[in-house]
């Protein structure tokens, strides 16, 4: 069945790391999603277009219980970015949506969510973690996160916060190519491993694992978790190309 495609304007948007922008959008009323699903943003006569259309699917990063529908983007040169960026609150776009229905919390609450994500794929979780901690779910939740350098780590203050003494909610993010950055760092380095996943969980037979960003860093970890014995029963996908 088709979703429905709405007109819904933009009500802010906020920069949140080195060229990576959230975008606030109006929530329709009636509009039902869940933890992990996307939509689809169409841009309204942009002013340039490429063989890319001017179509794009961003995941939600509001939780469902949040007033406004709230995605995030890197800012590229490609001619959809470029239009995304040059809305002004107040413009409008046209949306369809929610979309997926693959990439959402597993029901069994005693199994726990293991969330890795690769730079901008950290948009789901961060749904997810919201909408976990504000209903009081009693989901184990671990967060891997890499990311180049601390410049470009999105949502990494909100994270750290959350988790700062919280024993549902262990974050852990890592940096990858700090010889580039200007910021200092104390934290986990190199990419995610099978040594630091390890490090952080006892049991991976136990837990339910959820994998996004680049397509290259998805497969790789995917094949590194049936490597460890993990059945693929419990691995949930998403991949994020031109981001």
């Amino acid at each position: 069945m088709p979703q429905e495609i709405y007109t819904v304007k933009l009500k802010r948007k906020n920069t949140v790391a080195l060229d990576t922008v959230e975008f606030y959008f109006e929530r329709p009323e009636n509009f039902i999603y869940e933890p992990g699903q996307h939509i689809e943003i169409i841009l309204i006569n942009p002013p340039t277009m490429d063989e890319s259309g001017n179509k794009r699917d961003f995941s939600l990063v509001s939780a469902p219980h949040e007033e406004d529908l709230v995605v995030v983007a890197r800012i590229r040169d490609s001619a959809f970015k470029k239009g995304l960026n040059a809305l002004s609150p107040g413009d409008t776009v046209s949306m369809r949506g929610p979309l997926g229905s693959s990439f959402r919390l597993h029901v069994d609450t005693i199994r726990p969510a293991v969330f890795i994500a690769g730079g901008i794929g950290i948009a789901p979780f961060m749904s997810m973690v919201r909408h976990i901690l504000y209903n009081k779910l009693s989901y184990q939740m671990l967060l891997f996160h890499s990311n180049r350098r601390p410049e470009d780590c999105v949502y990494c203050k909100e994270l750290s916060q959350l988790a700062a003494g919280n024993q549902q909610f262990t974050y852990i993010p890592t940096m990858t190519n700090m010889k580039q950055s200007t910021e200092s760092w104390h934290g986990e380095e190199g990419r995610i491993s099978r040594d630091l996943i390890e490090k952080h969980l006892d049991d991976a037979q136990t837990a339910f694992f959820y994998i996004a960003g680049p397509t290259s860093m998805v497969v790789g970890m995917d094949l590194l978790l049936h490597d460890m014995g993990v059945s693929r029963d419990v691995v949930r996908t998403e991949e994020f190309t031109g981001y």
